[in-house]
């Protein structure tokens, strides 16, 4: 395992006996073995990232580079590495001002090295890194900004883009967390992710497909005309006239909003829920979610002009 923070061959690499808990903590990060695992000396990872982060949160420098290179890879033991650096950053468990620093630091040399440039390739690795290389500390004081690089803020800015990102990511848009996010937000919502979806009348559409295809670049590259072709593929077409249908008569029976007069004659007819759908999704238009387009389209089925009718049901 490479240190992204200092030159190989400082003390903690060395394999004397002070250090075999490190070199057994770093074998079992690289066989990405559970947190719980059984050592060969009894102990388990869990127990000594546990010791480790009792040194680290106290400034030890050499403990601190150990959590940021158990941080670069993969599986439970670097997800709680993960998870301590950004303790230290919010200064959980007594954590000092200099700690929190240290790890500031060294995460923004991770990012601003070739590590880093793989990093910000494996988007959902990153938010971590991100935030504590670009997070202000308990205690900086109103300048904390700039101590914040621009080429670490370019790369909270590129991953605040993505169509998928986890969903306590909330930075500034200088790029900079100025203290809105704490640990415990964090905590309770880093499995959560946020989808952000092109806002054009067919995001349920983009949301859905690109949750059920398991494909993030539904929710913001899939076009108006693709969005139609995957619901005549699928036959959702015949969903969507049944939910016209659910929804006119939870209107009608449920909720016992009174139809205006003109429009009655429509709602009888058989076919109404596809000629709305006709209107509004099978047009290309997406407008169903919208009271213009859903007015127009109940308009063109049944007169010309029904803008005084709607203004006076208001």
């Amino acid at each position: 395992m490479v240190s992204g923070v200092s030159k190989a061959g400082a003390s903690i690499y060395t394999s004397d006996a002070a250090n075999n808990p490190v070199d057994a903590l770093f074998r079992a990060a690289i066989d990405e073995l559970p947190l719980r695992a059984q050592l060969a000396d009894g102990s388990s990872p869990e127990t000594l990232m546990d010791a480790l982060y009792a040194s680290a949160k106290m400034n030890n420098q050499e403990s601190i580079e150990v959590l940021h290179n158990l941080a670069l890879g993969r599986g439970e033991i670097a997800g709680r590495a993960q998870d301590m650096l950004c303790r230290i950053i919010c200064r959980e468990d007594d954590a000092t001002h200099d700690a929190a620093l240290s790890v500031r630091q060294g995460c923004q040399s991770v990012l601003d090295g070739e590590i880093g440039a793989e990093l910000e390739r494996t988007a959902n690795d990153t938010p971590a890194w991100l935030f504590a290389a670009s997070s202000m500390i308990p205690g900086d004081g109103s300048r904390f900004a700039d101590f914040i690089p621009e080429s670490v803020r370019d790369k909270v800015k590129n991953y605040n883009k993505k169509a998928v990102k986890a969903l306590w990511f909330t930075a500034n848009s200088s790029g900079v967390f100025d203290g809105n996010v704490n640990y415990e937000s964090i905590a309770l919502n880093n499995d959560k992710l946020l989808y952000s979806v092109r806002d054009d009348g067919a995001c349920l559409f983009r949301a859905a497909y690109a949750l059920s295809n398991k494909c993030s670049s539904w929710a913001r590259d899939a076009d108006k005309a693709t969005l139609l072709n995957e619901i005549k593929y699928r036959h959702h077409d015949l969903l969507i006239v049944e939910a016209i249908k659910s929804s006119f008569l939870y209107m009608k029976e449920e909720a016992c909003l009174a139809i205006p007069s003109r429009l009655d004659a429509f709602f009888r007819e058989k076919d109404y829920a596809e000629k709305i759908y006709q209107s509004t999704i099978a047009s290309g238009e997406f407008t169903l979610y919208s009271p213009i387009g859903l007015g127009n389209a109940i308009d063109q089925n049944i007169a010309p002009d029904l803008h005084n009718v709607r203004s006076s049901v208001r």
